[in-house]
């Protein structure tokens, strides 16, 4: 999760899981009442979440979805198995290019577990370009190839509905050719 401090009262504030070497847009609660409001609503709260990705090789569909059960070890690595014991996972996948080498894939949330997407796109023999912990063997971008690009969500005090987008990154673009 990230980690925070409002200035005015030092509430340590945790919303959006976004991993330090990925980039894109997250939410960030400025109170502890904000907080508690998005923790306990987060399911209703927020209504789409999608991420681009430069994963390695191909993916079999040019759409789908991966479900599986994801566990996370004594070394804190997250693993995807379709049988044992842990906790479903669902995420969908739409090829937005293939290269030669790398595929552009949109990804969306069906749960948010930890690691959820870097453990599936392994799990896939597609690791996201430049993530070695999930078994990437390349690194294009000098970066996690992972990217928050879409995020709509209800406003914990307003109840607006509020919708951000960013672009997906040049590299991103670039590297799959």
């Amino acid at each position: 999760y990230s980690y925070g401090f409002n200035k005015s009262d030092k509430a340590k504030s945790k919303c959006m899981a976004l991993v330090c070497s990925l980039s894109g847009l997250m939410i960030y609660a400025k109170d502890q009442r904000t907080q508690e409001i998005l923790q306990k609503n987060w399911k209703t709260m927020v209504l789409d979440r999608r991420y681009a990705a430069v994963v390695e090789g191909r993916l079999p569909q040019t759409k789908g979805t991966i479900a599986t059960l994801l566990r996370e070890d004594r070394n804190r690595k997250v693993w995807a198995s379709c049988n044992g014991t842990g906790e479903e996972a669902a995420t969908d996948y739409t090829v937005l290019r293939e290269g030669r080498n790398y595929s552009l894939v949109e990804l969306s949330l069906h749960t948010g577990k930890k690691n959820q997407i870097r453990a599936h796109m392994e799990w896939m023999k597609t690791p996201i370009a430049g993530d070695k912990k999930y078994g990437a063997q390349t690194n294009p971008a000098g970066r996690v190839c992972l990217h928050a690009y879409k995020l709509c969500f209800i406003h914990p005090t307003t109840g607006e509905r509020l919708d951000f987008s960013t672009g997906i990154p040049r590299i991103f673009e670039d590297t799959v050719v």
